[in-house]
């Protein structure tokens, strides 16, 4: 389910975020996890069972997508999914998203059942073969969660159709450009920037600062032994090299970037940065911005990138599909909006172990 659309989900998980901690729903949760109410939503029941799979999927595909970078920076998934984030443990905000996402689909559903949207037999025969190798390509979140087959079909045929009602919310957004807001410029360089701290000669050393007065000078010695340099004809590459052991001073690659027209600089207002300044180059011209503690040697390497153009585009799309389908889920949150959340039930789906190790 790694095409799973919730491509915007902001307005659902708002909703989830400030939904009030409910009390035991007493009389609903009998005998086993399947019989479980965990949510209510329009009057259907939702067993634990049910959102214990949209959570152990969110913990799938989190584990999945990052690769090797949980074992490298936290150790293992189990401190990953533990460590607090601004008062919420990332297992917890996970938990919340799933449960968005899992409204989000009920919603698209209801809607989709309303308009009489369902799949036609190409997307039948797609989700088909989802269902297919589900059990396979899920097997630990089947396991963690102990889905049946006909929990796992349903879970499989209402994401589908969400994806479907997704694609025709977004299938007649505006696709026109304006071609100069468009227009991406790409840039190289180096920058200079004057240090805070004297070097010392041990960690057991007390920290001591330049003066302002000594990081300007620092700069300006620095700035004028680069700008012979660039005069002598040394690349950006070689001046890096060439001040890698300067110790007032760091000199580092601007690797290739682009601005945009939103880089201009103000009317009346000087060039403060160094993609203002790029923006003022034309292709292939070369300029450079001394400020008080920083410096900036910038070539236009090309005034109007297709790469960057077509990736800017791109972006404009995503934003404008982003924002419409994010307006029709805003309607129809608020058509579809009794849904009750069983925390205490909730509770009980928790991220012991890893469900996918990277290999």
């Amino acid at each position: 389910m790694k095409h799973r659309i919730m491509r915007s989900i902001a307005a659902v998980l708002a909703l989830v975020l400030s939904i009030s901690i409910l009390g035991a729903c007493q009389n609903m949760n009998t005998g086993t996890s399947d019989e479980k109410v965990a949510a209510v939503f329009e009057g259907d029941k939702i067993s634990l069972t049910e959102l214990e799979l949209y959570a152990y999927m969110e913990q799938f595909e989190a584990e999945y997508q990052s690769g090797d970078y949980i074992t490298a920076y936290y150790g293992d998934a189990v401190t990953y999914w533990t460590t607090d984030m601004s008062g919420v443990t990332m297992e917890e905000y996970a938990k919340k998203y799933a449960v968005a996402r899992m409204l989000q689909t009920k919603v698209l559903n209801k809607y989709a059942a309303s308009e009489g949207i369902t799949l036609d037999a190409e997307e039948q025969a797609r989700a088909d073969k989802v269902l297919e190798n589900f059990k396979d390509k899920y097997a630990p979140v089947v396991a963690v969660s102990g889905a049946s087959d006909e929990l796992i079909a349903q879970f499989v045929k209402e994401n589908a159709i969400a994806n479907k009602v997704y694609k025709e919310v977004i299938a007649n957004i505006d696709t026109t450009m304006d071609d100069a807001a468009m227009l991406r410029k790409r840039g190289s360089g180096i920058s200079l920037y004057a240090s805070v701290y004297k070097s010392r000669e041990s960690e057991d050393e007390d920290l001591e600062k330049y003066t302002n007065e000594e990081r300007t000078e620092n700069l300006n010695r620095v700035y004028d032994l680069v700008a012979k340099d660039i005069e002598d004809g040394l690349s950006y590459e070689e001046i890096v090299e060439k001040y890698a052991d300067e110790e007032n001073v760091s000199v580092s690659n601007l690797n290739e970037y682009s601005v945009k027209p939103d880089d201009a600089v103000p009317e009346g207002e000087e060039i403060s940065d160094y993609k203002q300044l790029l923006w003022t180059l034309g292709e292939g011209e070369s300029d450079t911005l001394k400020l008080s503690y920083n410096a900036y040697f910038i070539t236009c390497v090309n005034a109007d990138d297709p790469e960057y153009r077509a990736t800017a585009e791109e972006t404009e799309i995503s934003n404008r599909k982003a924002a419409i389908f994010a307006e029709k889920m805003e309607e129809l949150s608020k058509k579809y909006d009794r849904f009750h959340l069983y925390e205490d039930v909730y509770e009980e789906a928790r991220f012991k172990e890893a469900l996918y190790t990277a290999e």
